[in-house]
């Protein structure tokens, strides 16, 4: 295969994932850019403890996946305003579970399943949906917790108004080596400079418009 079929697959494959975050974000109008932030904040960290540049764009792809399972939950829980209930709540725990089912069978992303599965595992063991921990948690998968935490605590949703950028700091420090890897939040502190220019410098894609088709009339 050259290296032009080869280029021409890998921005098939990125359409592709763009098209499936989009099918998200029209379903939740405040994930929107989430996604996105979390892939370049990921690639970023992924940097940072040493990923080369083809797993560091593997991580960026993961990231802008990690939340597709949400097409699988229902409008009226991910857009409603107030606090979930717990069934809504385990509702929403299921995301990981469909974003599993909805990837698997695409062999050429094969490599962001362990991400997209347990990005939301914990490092002491208590985090969903496998209960995993420490070391048993796939590094991509703990690298995107943070990342997803921070930019998740920092956005404003439907039932609240983000926090500040100091309180999101103080709250991953204090779940270092509990909620999340402690050596993954210090490498996402050493850097947070950068994490706040690409924060500032984020411009959403813009949604395409489609023109109205013109007939001629004889």
């Amino acid at each position: 295969v050259d290296a032009t079929a080869l280029h021409e697959n890998d921005r098939l494959l990125v359409s592709i994932v763009r098209s499936l975050v989009s099918a998200v974000e029209a379903k939740d109008a405040y994930t929107c850019g989430h996604s996105e932030r979390v892939a370049l904040y990921s690639k970023r960290v992924a940097q940072e403890i040493g990923y080369d540049e083809h797993a560091a764009e593997r991580i960026y792809l993961t990231g802008l996946l990690h939340d597709v399972g949400k097409i699988g939950v229902s409008d009226a829980v991910l857009r409603k305003p107030g606090a979930l209930t717990q069934e809504e709540f385990a509702e929403i725990r299921q995301h990981p579970d469909y974003g599993w089912a909805i990837l698997c069978q695409l062999r050429e992303l094969s490599y962001v399943l362990p991400g997209v599965l347990h990005h939301h595992e914990r490092f002491d063991g208590k985090g969903y949906p496998d209960g995993l921990k420490g070391e048993e948690i796939p590094l991509d998968a703990r690298v995107i917790g943070v990342v997803d935490a921070y930019d998740a605590m920092t956005s404003n949703r439907a039932y609240r108004h983000g926090l500040p950028h100091d309180r999101a700091v103080q709250l991953l420090q204090e779940g270092a080596g509990t909620q999340w890897d402690a050596e993954i939040v210090e490498a996402f502190l050493r850097i947070m400079d950068e994490i706040l220019a690409i924060r500032d410098n984020y411009q959403r894609q813009a949604r395409p418009v489609r023109r109205a088709s013109v007939t001629s009339s004889d």
